[in-house]
């Protein structure tokens, strides 16, 4: 075995002593708490993450050798795919038996704008599909068993690391706990360094060896022009559908500040029901009256025109509501408020809008 250099050396060790400490704390904080306390867990933490380090700086620049012990490298990569091997199937095992995606069954039914972005994660994935728990569980245990073996131990590696990256990505921009999201870019980080470990392996496949499937016959221009297609088309394609161009003036959720229908003062109205609270401006033109709940809404599509300065909505439902909702539309041009000023069939509605969202 050829000598190894410094700094792949101690990126060995200490990814060997990260890989223990944190299937450790994770298993031990999960499901070892009751025989091992937390500060004894923490203790034995520091001392695996302490020993990697350790022993990284004595192998890498203490112990001088021509060439290396293939069976120490092998070992400490050992390490690595065990506790990985272990810590994925205990997340896909807990997949499958229920431990994972809870939230709490009151939680559910608050309003869907309420809830963290952790909850809905959560609520998404766990109460919507088992099936989907179950795939993921079993792709996690499968990938964990190849990587224990020399001659899978790369299809396992290509079979966890689009998961885990699936997984980080969702963690981060979900704003799911932050121990969890770096529990997982932990287990991310190691399979990149056992990919990176086969490295040569991967130049033969990728770069090295032709592949077996002829080139198309046109020349390299042709060749270039048909790839780049392939973003300008989809792009052309986008750009040039009509629900994607929003008025970003309107969009938003708008709290009624003042209300006039029929010039009464439609605050003050004894039947709450019939009191409009909320008004939504979305994508596709979209308008929804809200009354009082969500239970009672009107839906319709709005136009403007003249300038923006007119605005006309035609309900589509409830069916029995037939009046279109002609007017006037103002924004003001300090903050986010709103103003319309018209009519409802025969009746004219003259409401302030403050926008929320």
């Amino acid at each position: 075995m050829k000598k190894l250099s410094t700094s792949y050396k101690l990126l060995t060790c200490i990814m060997a002593g990260i890989s223990c400490a944190f299937c450790l704390m994770r298993i031990g904080h999960r499901f070892l708490s009751e025989w091992l306390p937390m500060p004894g867990l923490w203790v034995i933490t520091a001392c695996l993450l302490l020993t990697g380090l350790v022993y990284g700086i004595y192998w890498a620049f203490i112990k001088r050798s021509d060439q290396d012990d293939p069976r120490l490298l092998a070992f400490l990569q050992g390490i690595i795919r065990y506790t990985i091997a272990i810590d994925l199937t205990m997340l896909g095992m807990q997949g499958v038996f229920g431990l994972l995606f809870f939230v709490r069954l009151g939680a559910l039914d608050f309003p869907f704008s309420s809830l963290s972005g952790e909850d809905l994660t959560w609520a998404y994935f766990g109460h919507y599909s088992t099936g989907m728990l179950y795939f993921v569980g079993f792709v996690q245990v499968l990938g964990s068993i190849l990587i224990l073996f020399r001659r899978t131990r790369l299809m396992g590696i290509f079979i966890l690391i689009p998961v885990m990256i699936t997984i980080v990505a969702v963690n981060y921009f979900f704003d799911v706990e932050r121990a969890e999201t770096s529990h997982a870019i932990e287990l991310l980080a190691q399979l990149l360094y056992l990919l990176f470990a086969e490295r040569q392996r991967l130049y033969a496949f990728f770069i090295r060896d032709p592949s077996s499937v002829s080139a198309a016959p046109l020349k390299p221009l042709v060749k270039n022009l048909m790839r780049l297609s392939v973003l300008l088309i989809p792009l052309f394609l986008i750009w040039r559908y009509d629900s994607l161009h929003p008025k970003p003036r309107l969009i938003g959720k708008y709290q009624v500040s003042h209300l006039l229908f029929d010039h009464h003062d439609g605050q003050t109205q004894p039947c709450t029901d019939a009191l409009l609270t909320r008004v939504y401006f979305d994508l596709g033109n979209e308008c929804i009256f809200e009354f009082n709940s969500p239970d009672r809404r009107w839906y319709g599509i709005y136009h403007l025109s003249d300038g923006n300065k007119k605005i006309a909505v035609m309900w589509h439902y409830p069916v029995d509501v037939h009046d279109t909702l002609t007017g006037e539309i103002k924004k003001d041009g300090i903050g986010s408020s709103l103003s319309i000023n018209g009519k409802i069939g025969k009746d004219s509605i003259q409401v302030n809008l403050v926008k929320k969202i």
